[in-house]
């Protein structure tokens, strides 16, 4: 009888290997300790591109399983991958498995996040848990080192328990990227990681280990490394590695990297070699946020001096890179979105990608879920996420969402000059609220901003409400499929000289793109709901449309 099977449900990226390197290293531990395993992975990509989610995926799913029972119960143990986005699948397949006589282990992101006790009570049918890292507690389970009582492990990791995916052939190198690691672990704890519960360790392997790997690769047809420490440019020996890398392969190399390790000695060597090979690197930062209240929720604090001094020392050099952030923070509001996204824009960073917060298990974020008043959304992936907070209301998620998406297009980079004879009013360091538009010298990128972010974006608001009576507009209905042309020629019949009306809320004034009553208005049964058009002006240049909801 084989050993063990690890049955994976996978996301996976084009030009890389199919198996994962995390399951690839459990394996190569395994099998550097003489046991035979077997991997079934289940591509979950696939189907959602072809259109599948919900009941319809895990049906899809389920057959797959069925399919390959008699493969699975040919091996003494059966351990699951349980993410985000597998607990269903995961019960599915445990489900299948009643007449199995084997063990079946789960492990992954979910398992590690879950408290011992819940786990017990949630997967109830499964033999042990593993927690953390799993090369150690596997090859251990392996010699029958634990009992049939103690379901939950978890061991610290030594070097000598990680064998390398590729020099003991687990991977393949025939594809055109690859995934590769010099370190194991983390130093940093930060609330929105997924391993924020697992054990800080940082493993940095011999040398000589990976010399021979990159020689390995070197001598194939691989194109592309993309490197998975958490932290590329920390520790003893990235410098020489990255040497080795550079001196001895043409290939290109993409790792993640911390501002803060971009001052001294050491990293002024790095930078100046990075820079000598700049087309072939790439880098990628985490900045998440700007703001300290915004930090602390998320327990990731920036060094903003040396955050700006990292990205002048990048630009200057002209090494590619990117930054990412989060958003739908609890005390984040779409304004404050904007500003993280100018202060990158107007310090050089020409590529954003943005990401909306998800909470891990048994973290500090979930357990002040009732204080934050967070309510979560679920992708077709079934991965949950911030849909509303005490800060910002559902609909303001969407409005974030429409300025992610212009991000992670690229929409907004570079540094435009901003129109001089424009009526500016500041609202925040990094961004004015306009009282007109006359000024503005592409008035139709306007027109569309305010088309998609503002007319579309709340008419399909209106239409998920469960509402009893009408919506009003000048002239009557708008239906979801209006045009740009149909929004130019509304608001130019409305407003021919001046985009804006002054309304009386308090202390401050809105842009508003007139719709009947300077607003659109939900009448229901309950209550109503009006939408306001606020349009900012970054002091980058770019153009900012988002919504003021009040509930009456």
């Amino acid at each position: 009888m084989k050993d063990i099977v690890f049955i994976t449900f996978d996301i996976p990226r084009s030009d890389y290997p199919a198996m994962t390197y995390s399951i690839a290293s459990i394996i190569a531990s395994m099998k550097a300790s003489g046991y035979k395993c077997g991997h079934f992975p289940i591509d979950i990509k696939q189907s959602i591109q072809d259109g599948v989610t919900g009941e319809k995926l895990t049906s899809i799913v389920k057959t797959k399983l069925l399919g390959s029972l008699e493969y699975f119960k040919g091996f003494r143990y059966i351990a699951i991958s349980v993410t985000r986005w597998s607990v269903e699948h995961c019960n599915s397949l445990i489900d299948l498995l009643t007449d199995y006589n084997g063990k079946i282990i789960l492990g992954g992101y979910e398992i590690t996040a879950t408290a011992n006790s819940v786990l017990e009570t949630e997967y109830p049918k499964a033999d042990y848990f593993v927690k953390g890292y799993a090369e150690r507690a596997l090859v251990n389970l392996m010699k029958g080192e634990y009992s049939d009582s103690q379901r939950i492990l978890q061991e610290s990791l030594a070097e000598i328990d990680l064998a390398s995916p590729y020099l003991t052939g687990v991977l393949n190198l025939f594809t055109r990227k690859i995934y590769w690691e010099t370190k194991r672990g983390c130093r940093f704890s930060c609330g929105f990681c997924e391993w924020g519960n697992a054990e800080k360790i940082l493993i940095e392997f011999d040398k000589n280990r990976l010399f021979r790997e990159i020689d390995l690769i070197r001598d194939s047809s691989v194109e592309e490394i993309n490197i998975l420490d958490a932290t590329f440019n920390f520790g003893r020996n990235y410098l020489e590695i990255l040497k080795y890398l550079l001196f001895n392969t043409e290939l290109k190399i993409t790792f993640q990297a911390r501002f803060e390790t971009l001052l001294g000695s050491v990293a002024e060597e790095f930078l100046a070699l990075a820079t000598e090979y700049k087309n072939r690197i790439h880098m990628e930062f985490g900045l998440q946020t700007i703001h300290v209240n915004e930090m602390n929720v998320i327990g990731r604090v920036n060094n903003m001096d040396k955050i700006e001094q990292g990205l002048l020392k990048l630009n200057k050099s002209g090494i590619s890179y990117e930054v990412s952030i989060i958003y739908a923070i609890p005390g984040q509001t779409v304004e404050s979105l904007i500003d993280t996204i100018e202060f990158l824009v107007v310090n050089g960073c020409k590529k954003i990608r943005a990401y909306p917060l998800q909470i891990p298990r048994n973290s500090e974020l979930e357990r002040k879920r009732l204080e934050y008043e967070i309510t979560e959304v679920t992708d077709n992936l079934n991965v949950r996420s911030v849909l509303s907070s005490k800060s910002f209301s559902k609909e303001n998620r969407y409005d974030m969402d429409n300025i992610a998406e212009r991000v992670n297009r690229d929409e907004i980079k570079g540094v435009r000059v901003l129109p001089i004879q424009c009526s500016l009013l500041p609202t925040t360091k990094y961004q004015y609220e306009l009282k007109s538009i006359d000024c503005l010298p592409n008035k139709k990128y306007l027109y569309n901003l305010v088309d998609s972010a503002y007319i579309k974006t709340t008419l399909i608001d209106i239409n998920s409400e469960d509402f009893f009576d009408y919506i009003r507009t000048i002239g009557g209905m708008y239906d979801d499929n209006i045009s740009t042309e149909d929004t130019i020629h509304f608001l130019n019949k409305v407003h021919k000289k001046e985009y804006y009306l002054k309304v009386d809320k308090k202390d401050s004034d809105y842009l508003q793109i007139p719709v009947r009553n300077n607003n659109i208005k939900i009448r229901q049964s309950k209550n109503s709901i009006r939408y306001f058009c606020n349009i900012r002006l970054g002091v980058s240049g770019n153009l900012y449309v988002y919504r003021d909801i009040v509930r009456e």
